[in-house]
């Protein structure tokens, strides 16, 4: 099985436009390739990607793991945004799964038992010969941890920092998905939208997603106009 049953357990699913083919790599190129020799299991096992919001770390990790599925192999991710309100129990007995990706691993700071039980899964892993994929806000040195171990665990993986999209990198973003949805956006209207929208990668994209919809139920062509009436601008 690709997906081990354990994730079906905990209700997490992927998003479906997650995936390396519509993610913009610009100057986080090197970040991806990085990515792409964990998942075949070339050279460290340990990777920990952090950068600001925006810059497209879930994304990432989705990316991974939808490759992962696609080749068959045993994997998990592990959103901490919406598990760190349950047991960390969650955790055990994943060092039997190959692949394991963490995301938001910042959101337990200060959390002990969270935390320990993470180090634990570390260690187990390490231990197992299997491969751990971290994404965070910051840097681990960044993060207040309780657990100074656990900080130098993750400081031990090899380390990646993403870099936020630029204006321009949105644009081409934005463009991207629209053409994976089957219609254009002119530079015109790119730069409209860019000009009004909140300029957060994950409002953009609402924003590409409300426009697809009334265009589709409307048939009509994606303009200016047509934007600034479907957004209330």
């Amino acid at each position: 099985m690709s997906t081990p049953p354990k994730q079906e357990v905990l209700g997490i699913s992927l998003r479906d436009e997650y995936s390396f083919d519509n993610y913009f790599s610009g100057e986080n190129s090197l970040v991806v390739h990085s990515v792409k020799q964990w998942i075949q299991r070339d050279g460290n096992g340990f990777l920990y990607l952090c950068g600001p919001q925006g810059s497209g770390r879930s994304h990432l990790l989705q990316a991974a793991c939808r490759e992962l599925e696609v080749n068959d192999q045993a994997f998990i991710y592990l959103p901490l945004a919406e598990l760190v309100n349950i047991s960390p129990a969650v955790l055990d007995g994943l060092e039997k799964i190959d692949f394991v990706c963490v995301d938001d691993v910042n959101l337990i700071a200060q959390n002990k038992v969270w935390e320990e039980a993470l180090f634990h899964l570390y260690n187990r892993v390490f231990d197992s010969g299997g491969r751990l994929l971290f994404a965070a806000s910051s840097a681990p040195s960044e993060i207040n941890f309780s657990i100074a171990d656990l900080q130098s665990r993750l400081n031990a993986a090899v380390r990646y920092t993403l870099q936020a999209a630029s204006d321009e990198d949105k644009k081409q973003i934005l463009k991207m998905r629209a053409l994976n949805r089957g219609f254009a956006l002119s530079d015109e209207v790119l730069q409209y939208i860019i000009g009004r929208a909140n300029r957060e990668m994950s409002a953009l994209i609402d924003v590409l997603e409300q426009i697809d919809k009334s265009s589709l139920e409307s048939k009509r062509k994606v303009t200016v106009p047509f934007v600034r009436t479907v957004m209330g601008w």
